[in-house]
C-alpha cells in the first residue's frame, strides 16, 4: 500500500461526527440586536476615523451587516470550492470515506450558516458578490477538479482563516452567543479538514499552471475593488443621514484593507 493510501486509511479511522450541525447549536434565541455579531477587528472599517465617528448604534448596524456578509462568504466557499469539486473527484477505496465525511461536514455547515443568516434577518440581502474572475475559476475547478487543482491551495488558506476567525470569537464572550457558537464549532471541523487538504494536495499535485491559476484567484479574491461596499451600503440605507458619507467610508475601508494586505 502506498504512503498516500495509508494516510487516507489513517484518516478514515479518525473520522468524527460533525461539530457544526443544526442539532448541535441552540437556536432557541435569535441573534441579539444589541450585541456585536462579529469580532470588530474583522470588519474592514475597524480603526478607521470614519468608523470612530459613527454612533454606537450605527457601528453596531455595520458590524451586523458585515457578520451577515461573513456568513454568505463561507456559504460560497464551502459550496463552490469544496462541495462542487469534491462531487466530481474520482475517489478510491482509501479516500472515499474521509472525503465523504468532508462533504457531509460542509453540507451541515452551509445549512447552519444559511439558517443563521435567516435568523439574523438578512433574507433578501446579498452582500457577498464575487466578480467574474473568481466565479469563473471556481467553475473551472468544479468542472475538472483533478486537472485544475489550484482550488486545494485556496481551500487550505480558507481553512486557516476559519480557524483564526474562531480564535477571535472564542476570545470575546461579549459577542452574540449564537454567532459565537456557530463559528467556534465550525473551526473544530475545519481543523480536521486541514489534514484532508494536505492529502488532497499530495494526491492531485499543484502544477506550475495551477500555481499561476491560484495566484490569479488569490489576487482577484483579495482585491479591494469588490466586497467592501455591501455593509456600508446597508448602513447608509438604515441611516439615510449617512448617505453622503458612504463613499468616504468605502474609501477608508479600501485603504485599510490595502494596508492590511487582505480582504477578509
Amino acid at each position: 500500500m502506498s504512503d498516500l493510501a495509508t494516510a487516507w486509511q489513517r484518516e478514515a479511522g479518525r473520522l468524527a461526527p460533525t461539530s457544526l450541525t443544526r442539532e448541535t447549536i441552540d437556536w432557541s434565541r435569535p441573534p441579539d440586536p444589541e450585541r456585536a455579531w462579529v469580532p470588530e477587528q474583522l470588519t474592514p472599517l475597524a480603526a478607521c476615523a470614519g468608523y470612530a465617528a459613527l454612533s454606537r448604534t450605527q457601528r453596531l448596524a455595520y458590524n451586523q451587516a458585515y457578520a451577515c456578509q461573513l456568513l454568505e462568504e463561507f456559504v460560497w466557499i464551502e459550496s463552490r470550492l469544496v462541495l462542487a469539486p469534491l462531487g466530481r473527484l474520482k475517489t478510491d477505496e482509501h479516500s472515499r470515506a474521509p472525503l465523504a465525511s468532508f462533504a457531509s461536514d460542509e453540507a451541515h455547515h452551509i445549512a447552519c450558516f444559511t439558517h443563521l443568516r435567516t435568523l439574523a434577518g438578512a433574507v433578501g440581502e446579498n452582500y457577498f458578490r464575487p466578480p467574474f474572475t473568481i466565479n469563473a475559476l471556481a467553475r473551472l475547478a468544479a468542472f475538472r477538479p483533478h486537472t485544475f487543482s489550484f482550488w486545494i491551495v485556496a481551500l487550505a488558506a480558507f481553512e486557516d482563516y476559519a480557524i483564526n476567525v474562531a480564535k477571535l470569537y472564542r476570545a470575546d464572550d461579549s459577542l452574540d452567543p449564537v454567532f459565537r457558537d456557530v463559528f467556534i464549532a465550525h473551526a473544530r471541523d475545519e481543523a480536521r479538514h486541514v489534514r484532508f487538504d494536505t492529502l488532497l494536495k499530495s494526491w492531485l499535485g499543484v502544477s506550475p499552471l495551477n500555481a499561476r491559476l491560484h495566484a490569479v484567484f488569490k489576487n482577484a479574491y483579495y482585491a479591494t475593488s469588490w466586497g467592501l461596499d455591501g455593509p456600508v451600503t446597508a448602513l447608509a440605507r438604515k441611516f439615510p443621514e449617512l448617505a453622503a458619507q458612504a463613499s468616504a467610508l468605502h474609501a477608508e475601508a479600501c485603504a485599510a484593507r490595502v494596508g492590511a494586505g487582505h480582504l477578509a
